[in-house]
């Protein structure tokens, strides 16, 4: 799956809800109590200030998708606890991340999108790289362990804060700072827009000196 511009607006691919695949398992970054108060009030001032009507995201559902395994019309036990011990595995370092530009993309993949699927997310100006290392190392540990056969395409980190009919933003915000010091593995319920915590880990080691200052590889990107 590749982002894509229908028009001159910038997409990205969407999961689709499938009554037959209840259950979607991500690991996720998810920000602390703090950066997600300020997340919020920054939602609700951008979505009065364009006279947006979609939902915000509650505080406790924001999250920066790290990797998308698969979805289950049953719940994968087997899948669980193999992602888990890849997540306790991980020798990375916490991510500082600063989030200062929002932009507004479709998700859909279809031409045009669903008047709904609008979303308008939040970007970061630092710690983009450094998540895209995370997310290759959870790729890797996915592939070799055999619950993913392949990544590849496009990624760009991002905070969605609501959905909407079509809109076009793309303007700086006050800048936010969120230490990523953990990885946590998500149970969404498809359909539902509830979420189940499996696990939590700690983020620990540090980057390679030269991956750090090498150019972010492109991989698949997963939308909220």
């Amino acid at each position: 799956m590749v982002m894509h511009r229908i028009g001159e607006q910038l997409c990205f691919p969407e999961f689709e809800a499938d009554s037959s695949h209840m259950h979607r398992l991500l690991f996720m970054a998810l920000p602390d109590e703090s950066a997600a108060r300020r997340i919020s009030h920054v939602g609700y001032d951008l979505k009065c200030k364009h006279g947006l009507h979609g939902e915000l995201f509650p505080p406790k559902r924001l999250h920066v998708s790290l990797f998308h395994l698969s979805d289950y019309a049953q719940f994968p036990h087997d899948v669980a606890e193999r992602a888990k011990e890849i997540a306790s595995g991980l020798v990375l370092p916490p991510i500082e991340i600063i989030l200062d530009r929002v932009m507004s993309f479709c998700g859909a993949q279809v031409d045009p999108p669903r008047e709904d699927s609008y979303a308008l997310a939040l970007l970061a100006s630092q710690g983009a790289t450094e998540l895209l290392m995370l997310r290759k190392a959870l790729a890797l540990a996915m592939i070799e362990a055999g619950i993913r056969r392949r990544f590849g395409g496009q990624f760009k980190p991002h905070l969605t804060l609501l959905y909407d009919r079509w809109h076009r933003i793309e303007e700086d915000v006050e800048p936010i700072r969120w230490t990523v010091n953990e990885v946590v593995l998500i149970d969404s319920l498809v359909g539902q827009g509830r979420y189940k915590e499996l696990g939590r880990w700690p983020l620990k080691g540090r980057f390679p000196v030269r991956s750090v200052s090498s150019p972010p590889e492109k991989i698949a990107t997963t939308v909220d």
